[in-house]
C-alpha cells in the first residue's frame, strides 16, 4: 500500500519513513507524523501545548487557512501534538503540496510560541535521545519506551496464562446488561431509538469481560458479539414487559417473565425478530463502531507493541545520552 500510494512516495522523497498507514519523520526540527483520514490527510506535529486552550486550535486554523485556503481544513489541539487536516489536490505535485504545507505549519507553530517538543512523551523528562510513534511521532527516552513496552508485554502474558473465559463471560453478560440500560430508557421514556447508544452495548460487554480478567483472545470477540446480538432480544423483552406492566398493572417481574416465556416460543421468537430488525441493524452498526476496541486481543496487542518499537529511532537533534539518564532518575 505504502509503495503504491503517491503521497507516501512523495513523503519518502522528503525523508519520511512509513509504517503501516502512517509516515513519520522530522521537519524543521518538529517530529511529524502523517496519516490518511477519509478524503484528507492528518499532519501531526509534536509540541507541548495546554490541551485546555480551546482558542489555540481556532487561531491556528484561521491563520493557516488564510495562507493556504484550499489546503488546511481543520485543526485540533491534542496537547502533546497539534493535528492539522490537510487536503491534497491530485492535479498538483504531492511533494510540492506537502513541502508547502509542512513549511507553513512548522513556521506557524513557531510564530505562536510552540517550538518542537523536547521532553519525553512517556515520563515528561528532558534530555530525550530518541523518537518513536507513541500515538503520534514523539521525542522519548529509549529506556522509557522499552520499560513501558516490557510492562505491557508482561500484562499480556499474564492474561494469556491466567485469564479465564468463564469469568470473562460473566463479566461480559453483566456489561451487556449495563449497556442496554440507556437504550431501554430512551425507548420507553423518549419513544426514540438512538443508533449510537447501541455502540455502548459491545463496548460495555468487552469492558466487563476484561474487568473480570477474561482471556483476551478470539473467543472474547465471539462472546461479546453474540451477547450484543442476543441483547437486542432482551431489550425487546424488557420493553414489552414494561408495556405489559403499564397496560395491565402487573408487577415488572411478572411482566418480564411473561415476555421472556413468549420470546422462547417459535411464534414469539419470530414476532420479536420482526419487531427487532431495526435494533439488530443498529447493534451491527454499534459493533462496527466499537470494532477497533473489540479486536484488541493479546495477539493484536503484542503486534502493536512490536510495531511501536519498530519505529524507535535515535533523535538526530540531540546528542546520544545514556539510557539510564532518561526517566530513571525521575
Amino acid at each position: 500500500m505504502a509503495k503504491e500510494n503517491p503521497v507516501y512516495t512523495a513523503l519518502s522523497g522528503l525523508g519520511f519513513e512509513t509504517a503501516g498507514a502512517v509516515s513519520f519523520g522530522l521537519w524543521k526540527d518538529y517530529a511529524v507524523s502523517v496519516r490518511p483520514n477519509q478524503n484528507y490527510y492528518q499532519i501531526e506535529l509534536a509540541v507541548r501545548a495546554d490541551k485546555k486552550d480551546k482558542a489555540l486550535a481556532r487561531t491556528l486554523l484561521k491563520e493557516a487557512r488564510g495562507r493556504l485556503p484550499k489546503t488546511v481544513i481543520g485543526c485540533v489541539n491534542a496537547g502533546n501534538a497539534i493535528f492539522f487536516n490537510v487536503r491534497l489536490h491530485r492535479k498538483a505535485g504531492y511533494a510540492e503540496q506537502l513541502t508547502a504545507a509542512l513549511d507553513l505549519l512548522a513556521g506557524l507553530l513557531r510564530e505562536k510560541g510552540l517550538p518542537p517538543a523536547d521532553t519525553c512523551a512517556v515520563c515528561g523528562g528532558p534530555h530525550t535521545d530518541s523518537l518513536c510513534m507513541e500515538s503520534t511521532y514523539q521525542p522519548v527516552h529509549a529506556a522509557c519506551m522499552r520499560r513501558v513496552s516490557e510492562a505491557a508485554r508482561e500484562t499480556v502474558e499474564d492474561n494469556e496464562n491466567n485469564g479465564s473465559i468463564f469469568l470473562g463471560l460473566v463479566g461480559a453478560l453483566l456489561g451487556t446488561l449495563a449497556g442496554l440500560i440507556p437504550n431501554v430508557l430512551t425507548i420507553v421514556f423518549l419513544e426514540r431509538i438512538h443508533a449510537l447508544l447501541f455502540a455502548l452495548v459491545p463496548l460495555a460487554a468487552m469492558w466487563g469481560y476484561r474487568k473480570f480478567r477474561g482471556k483476551q483472545n478470539a473467543a472474547a470477540i465471539v462472546i461479546v458479539v453474540l451477547l450484543s446480538l442476543a441483547g437486542v432480544f432482551l431489550l425487546e423483552a424488557v420493553v414489552v414487559a414494561i408495556a405489559i406492566a403499564q397496560e395491565y398493572g402487573a408487577g415488572f417481574g411478572q411482566s418480564l417473565r411473561i415476555s421472556l416465556e413468549y420470546l422462547f416460543t417459535a411464534e414469539g421468537f419470530i414476532a420479536f425478530l420482526q419487531d427487532s430488525l431495526m435494533e439488530l441493524l443498529f447493534m451491527v452498526l454499534g459493533i462496527f463502531i466499537a470494532w477497533r476496541y473489540l479486536r484488541q486481543t493479546n495477539t493484536v496487542r503484542l503486534q502493536g507493541l512490536e510495531g511501536v518499537l519498530a519505529t524507535l529511532r535515535p533523535d538526530p537533534r540531540t546528542a546520544a545520552a545514556p539510557e539510564d539518564e532518561g526517566g530513571a532518575s525521575l
